[in-house]
């Protein structure tokens, strides 16, 4: 699939986009400048930096600028997202989003008014883990912004390396700072990349420190050749486990396994082992003692349209938990229907029934083009204003869950170990 990249030339696009070239081919970077400093949207430090950073990775950039006001800026971000359409034919937006529903929910938004797929291959993840793959690859990545307490003028210019991770994590532990800067910490610019041809040598900087933050804007920079160009395997989590996880993406191995797979094996504690749901076997149903299905891509009902892949659930005597489109598969091997229904982010979620996943009203992250109506034989135990938002089969240990727990609500995930 032909992708764009969401690029603001720090270290979370950048590795993102990396990840995206492993699995899909990249068409273009897109940035967009805002004139807003508090933008809440987009990466402001250094941000003209982008076009020399798309000339050191050889990749075309669409270049966009924004006021920066809040929620209008989606229109001009929009905007550089059909211009990179237009020009290079994209059918997918990646992005570097980790942990922000603001940011995450209003791209997914954008993208389904456009009739594209949204990718977020580092959602969830761990942070460590993003700096440990980081460094450990070979990105080299300065500290151009810092917005903390505990984080003086010293801060600025440094390189994220073990030693400085360290003393993030070390600040994470003692002040709940963010070690990648989730919480607008640190801000970060990528003077060289494992896909960058070139790297950036920075020849003049100008610090701006006042009170409790400051940035450090790079005035001078230029680009120069590398001894080595090569490009390193991303490292990848083993998991293994008594748990039967299953890959509910249209495709399997797709850049979309970081995003609704990944998340979900960090919940079950990477106590898991993955199938797609198109390769699933009577071995791997024989060896587990729980199922998680996973949720998809906004708009991806593949799996749900192929209930013969699934009949196997109708015996299936072992606890059972569906999420979004395992919720959508759930509801149609038994007898239910899909039913369109579009909500993406925050929604409030009312319990009905007493039940061991959901004790109690929650507030939970969605994200759905389709709902569903109530299977023969199922109770429903939670709903919202919108949807059903929870079932469980009336006699066995089946769940299905419409929201996604693994974003915002990983105890009912943890609840269903208890089952």
């Amino acid at each position: 699939m032909k992708v764009g990249v969401l690029f603001s030339g720090g270290k979370d696009s950048s590795y993102a986009l990396f990840r995206a070239m492993a699995k899909e081919e990249v068409a273009c970077l897109i940035s967009v400048m805002s004139e807003n400093k508090e933008s809440y949207m987009f990466h402001t430090p250094n941000i003209e930096l982008v076009k020399l950073q798309s000339e050191a990775a050889e990749m075309p950039l669409v270049y966009k600028k924004t006021k920066g006001v809040k929620e209008e800026e989606l229109s001009d971000l929009r905007e550089a997202i059909i211009n990179a359409k237009e020009r290079y034919g994209i059918e997918g937006i990646v992005t570097g989003a980790v942990e922000s529903v603001y940011q995450a929910s209003r791209i997914q938004k954008i993208c389904s008014e456009l009739g594209i797929r949204c990718f977020n291959p580092l959602w969830k993840r761990d942070q460590r883990e993003i700096l440990h793959d980081i460094i450990s690859l070979g990105f080299e990545v300065i500290i151009t912004g810092v917005f903390a307490g505990h984080m003086g003028e010293e801060w600025l210019g440094r390189r994220i390396d073990e030693e400085t991770a360290k003393e993030l994590f070390l600040l994470e532990e003692k002040y709940g700072i963010s070690p990648t800067g989730e919480g607008g910490e640190i801000e970060t610019t990528v003077l060289d990349a494992p896909f960058f041809r070139k790297k950036i040598a920075i020849e003049k900087t100008e610090k701006h420190f006042d009170s409790m933050s400051g940035i450090m804007r790079i005035k001078k920079a230029f680009l120069e050749g590398k001894r080595h160009f090569s490009i390193p395997k991303i490292p990848e989590r083993k998991l293994d486990g008594d748990i039967l996880l299953i890959d509910m993406n249209e495709r399997k191995n797709s850049l979309s396994y970081e995003e609704f797979v990944l998340p979900v094996a960090k919940a079950l504690k990477y106590n898991c082992f993955v199938r797609h749901w198109s390769e699933v076997s009577e071995h791997d149903l024989s060896r587990c003692k729980k199922v998680v299905l996973s949720g998809s891509p906004l708009g991806d009902t593949t799996s749900a349209e192929s209930p013969e892949k699934f009949s196997w659930l109708k015996g299936f005597e072992n606890p059972v938990l569906g999420i979004c489109s395992g919720h959508h598969a759930l509801a149609v091997i038994f007898g239910g229907k899909l039913v369109e229904n579009e909500r993406m982010g925050m929604n409030k979620i009312r319990v009905k029934e007493k039940n061991k996943i959901l004790p109690h009203d929650i507030e939970a992250y969605e994200l759905h083009k389709y709902a569903i109506e109530k299977p023969k034989d199922f109770v429903v135990i939670a709903e919202s204003k919108n949807c059903i938002e929870a079932i469980k089969h009336e006699k066995r240990e089946i769940y299905g869950v419409q929201f996604h727990p693994e974003v915002r609500n990983t105890a009912v995930i943890e609840r269903f170990f208890l089952v």
